[in-house]
């Protein structure tokens, strides 16, 4: 069984719960959904984030064990995929790690992303105004 659900969040995101080969319920997307919007904004990393797609599914079907897998993948305008995947034996432990290593990825990419644009501002205060000859000497 594949299920697909989409939703505009409050933020500028959208957002993807595709549940496979497990029993779904509208009350699962809304949780689902719901923790990664709340995990997501308290990053403060909203505006950064174009679109969110979480894959919760079931490895072995009904045999059990460690087998429910979660796979969650974020795109940005700036930044490259992030694509976090989590094994488990429960979903809802699965979901929960899956979100909070995504969001800890996410704010680690975001971080890294401004210390380099940091850096670049510093060294264009260090060319000398109007000679564009001594950015480039050799030229």
């Amino acid at each position: 069984m594949y299920v697909f659900f989409k939703m505009k969040g409050e933020m500028n995101m959208n957002i993807q719960v595709k549940f496979r080969n497990i029993k779904k319920s509208s009350g699962a997307i809304k949780r689902v959904s719901k923790r990664l919007v709340l995990a997501l904004a308290f990053a403060r990393a909203q505006d950064a984030i174009q679109s969110v797609t979480i894959i919760v599914s079931n490895v072995n079907g009904p045999k059990g064990g460690v087998d429910k897998l979660c796979r969650l993948l974020i795109k940005s305008d700036h930044l490259p995929d992030i694509v976090i995947t989590e094994n488990q034996a429960n979903i809802r432990t699965a979901v929960d790690r899956c979100i909070a290593r995504a969001r800890q990825t996410l704010f680690r990419k975001l971080k890294q992303n401004k210390q380099s644009l940091q850096k670049r501002v510093k060294l264009l205060h260090f060319l000398p105004a109007g000679d564009d000859n001594m950015a480039y000497p050799n030229t």
